[in-house]
């Protein structure tokens, strides 16, 4: 029997990769079928967690809850990231997704003040427009502005009949660490206002 406590970090890490492939080894030659592994409890966040919180601008209920479980699945993403060498061009493009949901994210967040704001007339305005106009406002620094374009444009890629170049190793964690302290500036600047 494995003494899990007892084991340093890096131990564990291996003996856990070590389960894992055993246990994929005989879901493949058919010995179980209905075996599955339970996710690690306490990593998702709760909807209310995030719309108490992280969301808590955002006078709409539905609205931040529907962006809420959006951020749920940012939760099972940011772990795996943090916690698999996935390998092969299957990582570049894992962490791509992973990037494209956050974004995603970002841009309902940012059409649902900009439709608080403006009521009147937001019934398509593009991802691009909202940043601009946020920025126009002040609610958004430009600095912060220029990283959502940014963002924003490698999000477009999700796109694959408009993509010209080979993305087998395009993305990494870095990419994707980006993203993530962007979407944190975004909420801190939507959240507190932007700092002069």
């Amino acid at each position: 029997m494995i003494d899990w406590e007892a084991m340093s970090i890096a131990d564990t890490a291996r003996e856990l990769g070590r389960g894992l492939q055993c246990f994929e080894r005989r879901v493949k030659d058919n010995q179980t079928k209905t075996t599955t592994i339970r996710f690690p409890r306490g990593v998702i966040r709760t909807t209310s967690d995030y719309v108490r919180t992280k969301l808590s601008f955002l006078p709409d209920d539905v609205v931040a809850r529907n962006i809420a479980y959006t951020l749920q699945a940012t939760d099972v993403n940011r772990w795996l990231v943090n916690r698999f060498d996935l390998g092969l061009s299957a990582s570049s493009l894992f962490y791509k997704q992973a990037c494209v949901t956050l974004v995603s994210a970002m841009e309902a967040v940012l059409s649902a003040v900009w439709h608080n704001r403006h009521p009147d007339h937001t019934s398509n305005k593009r991802f691009a427009d909202v940043i601009d106009g946020l920025s126009q406002e002040g609610v958004l620094s430009r600095e912060t502005a220029a990283m959502l374009h940014e963002a924003r444009r490698r999000r477009n890629d999700i796109h694959l009949h408009r993509v010209t170049h080979r993305e087998g190793n395009t993305y990494n964690v870095r990419d994707y660490n980006n993203v993530v302290a962007i979407e944190h500036r975004m909420i801190e600047e939507l959240r507190h206002g932007v700092v002069p």
